[in-house]
């Protein structure tokens, strides 16, 4: 059964895809005037990273952003949970991923703050990063699906699954370049993963079946 897509193909998702497009634009245009590699600012530790006090303040674009991030992993939600693909139930899904994220955002920085003290600030902002990239590469996953002729809720899990996995080897490597690589390193890795990350998506996968 392919697909429907009632709200994919609208007017007003078109002009989230024009919005989103131009938001883009001037997002890496402005990093680049700046000098600023946005691959770089998340992957990179802080300690061997070099800040630009020139840089112009794009703190209203990376909001934007970050907005279409979160309405990028609505909308791949949306494409794979069995529900009525419209726009009240993207809302309603939207709604718990903001819930989600808020409270994970508070859990792992009072995680941070409490067990790495100093560090905090260095492994949020990464974190939050990667989160928004993740969210974006939903979203052009999502105009892609949504414009595709042969596309099945099986095909929307499978893109869902590679960004959740390319998140975690993400979040992994900002891990461990935020600390020593060593064998308790790897220990805490595990920890954090399986407390922040595993149980946190396994929660909000159980809440978002209750919808069906």
């Amino acid at each position: 059964m392919p697909l429907t897509h009632p709200i994919l193909n609208t007017t007003a998702f078109i002009t989230l895809i024009l919005l989103f497009t131009v938001s883009v634009s001037f997002f890496v245009y402005s990093n680049r005037v700046a000098g600023i590699n946005i691959f770089s600012s998340i992957f990179t530790p802080a300690s061997v990273r070099k800040f630009n006090n020139t840089a112009p303040n794009v703190n209203l674009v990376s909001l934007i952003l970050a907005l279409f991030a979160l309405f990028g992993y609505g909308f791949l939600i949306l494409q794979v949970v069995p529900i009525d693909k419209t726009w009240t139930s993207f809302w309603i899904c939207t709604g718990i991923l903001f819930v989600f994220f808020a409270v994970k955002y508070l859990i792992v920085a009072l995680f941070f703050n409490t067990m790495f003290p100093g560090i905090e600030r260095n492994f949020i902002s990464r974190y939050h990063q990667l989160t928004v990239l993740s969210g974006l590469f939903a979203f052009v996953s999502c105009i892609i699906l949504g414009f595709a002729i042969d596309c099945t809720e099986t095909t929307a899990t499978i893109v869902a699954v590679i960004n959740w996995i390319l998140y975690c080897v993400g979040i992994s490597y900002i891990f461990l370049t935020t600390f020593s690589t060593n064998n308790f390193s790897i220990l805490r890795l595990f920890l954090y993963l399986c407390t922040l990350e595993f149980m946190p998506t396994l929660t909000l996968v159980k809440a978002l079946t209750l919808l069906t």
